[in-house]
C-alpha cells in the first residue's frame, strides 16, 4: 500500500509541474494575442494540446492508481492524506492546495483569454458588416434616391 501511495504522490507532482508548465504557456498565448503575432499561436496551440494530453494521461494512471489502493469505493484527492503516515500529511495536504490553486489560475487565465479571442472576432464581424453592408438596412434604391438614412458606422475599441 505504500508503494502505491508513493506513486500517486509522484503522480500528483507531474500534475503539478504539468499544470505550471500549461500555464506558462496560457500566458504566453495572453502575451501573443496581445501584441497581435497570430502566426505564433498555432505553435502554442500544438505544445498545449501536446500537454493537456500528457496531463490527461497522467491523471489516468493516478486514478487507476487511487483505484487500487481503494476498490470499494473512489477515493478523493483529499482521501489520501489519511493513507500516508503522519509526517507526510502535512506537506501532502499543502501540495493539494497548491494543485487546487495553479488549476483555479489557470483556469481563470483560460477563460480571459476566450473572452479576449470572442471579444476581438466580434469586433472584426462587425467591422466587416459595415465594410460589406451586411446586417443593415438598404439606404439607397436603385436610382440612388435615398430610402433611408445611412446609419453611422458605430466602432468600439476594447482596452484589457
Amino acid at each position: 500500500m505504500q508503494a502505491v501511495m508513493e506513486q500517486i504522490v509522484a503522480k500528483l507532482g507531474q500534475e503539478t509541474q504539468g499544470y505550471r508548465d500549461l500555464l506558462q504557456l496560457v500566458e504566453k498565448e495572453r502575451e501573443i494575442l496581445l501584441s497581435g503575432r497570430h502566426e505564433d499561436l498555432i505553435a502554442v496551440s500544438e505544445q498545449k494540446l501536446g500537454l493537456t494530453q500528457q496531463l490527461a494521461e497522467t491523471q489516468k494512471e493516478r486514478r487507476a492508481l487511487m483505484q487500487r489502493l481503494s476498490p470499494d469505493r473512489p477515493l478523493k484527492l483529499s482521501d489520501l492524506a489519511a493513507y500516508l503516515p503522519r509526517e507526510e500529511r502535512s506537506p501532502f495536504k499543502a501540495a493539494l492546495k497548491t494543485l487546487t490553486a495553479l488549476s483555479e489560475r489557470l483556469a481563470g487565465l483560460n477563460q480571459r483569454n476566450a473572452v479576449f479571442i470572442s471579444d476581438a472576432l466580434d469586433t472584426v464581424e462587425h467591422l466587416l458588416a459595415i465594410l460589406t453592408g451586411q446586417n443593415r438596412k438598404e439606404s439607397y434604391g436603385a436610382r440612388g434616391a435615398a430610402l433611408n438614412k445611412p446609419s453611422l458606422p458605430r466602432l468600439l475599441a476594447r482596452e484589457v
